[in-house]
């Protein structure tokens, strides 16, 4: 990830990483594919319609509110 540039910082400010299981399966369907979307601190479900625009927020619907996840692992550690 380093070498591709991407941002693979810890999401601990003490720069610890966070042992998780991160399931990113996706749902195939005839009219687009769901998928869970993890981005630095927040997760979210989306569904990707299919499509020939190429503006993606027209093809991308939020299923669930997004979350922080720094808040679902204080909510865990209760």
């Amino acid at each position: 990830e380093k070498s591709r540039g991407r941002d693979i910082n810890s999401l601990e400010p003490e720069g610890e990483l966070i042992g998780c299981y991160f399931n990113t399966g996706c749902g195939i369907y005839k009219n687009g594919i769901t998928s869970i979307e993890i981005e630095k601190d927040k997760i979210r479900l989306v569904k990707w319609k299919n499509g020939k625009s190429t503006d993606l927020e027209k093809r991308r619907k939020l299923l669930w509110d997004e979350l922080n996840l720094s808040k679902i692992k204080k909510q865990m550690s209760i």
